[in-house]
């Protein structure tokens, strides 16, 4: 791929509604966690990520602020190397399929069962 990769990640409006929710709720204690399991389980699942449009994307946080050290991104460069270079740029639209996944799996539970996420 070509381009820059971004500075600031964030989710579209309806899955940032739903993270927001899920906090509120008490099922995240930050929005933070609910970001990162969202990427974990879109890559856990392979998520098909190439449809998927931030609409109204809602800017959330700078990439240092959800991957300190750099776990994220080598996992993205190891499992999906035709994004090199654009590796945060395909974190935001992961961690959005996997916000829609979580939501459907666990809804308004406030407790995340993790073999309801881990099935395949």
């Amino acid at each position: 791929m070509s381009g820059s990769d971004t500075a600031n990640v964030g989710l579209s409006e309806n899955m940032h509604f739903k993270l927001s929710q899920m906090k509120e709720e008490g099922i995240f204690n930050e929005m933070k966690d609910g970001y990162r399991l969202a990427i974990a389980t879109a890559i856990f699942h392979d998520i098909d990520v190439s449809k998927v449009e931030l609409v109204q994307r809602k800017n959330m946080y700078d990439v240092g602020g959800i991957d300190e050290n750099g776990i994220i991104k080598s996992t993205i460069r190891l499992k999906y190397p035709l994004h090199e270079g654009q590796e945060y740029k395909l974190m935001e639209k992961l961690a959005d399929a996997g916000m829609q996944f979580l939501d459907e799996k666990i809804g308004h539970d406030v407790v995340i069962e993790p073999h309801n996420i881990m099935k395949k």
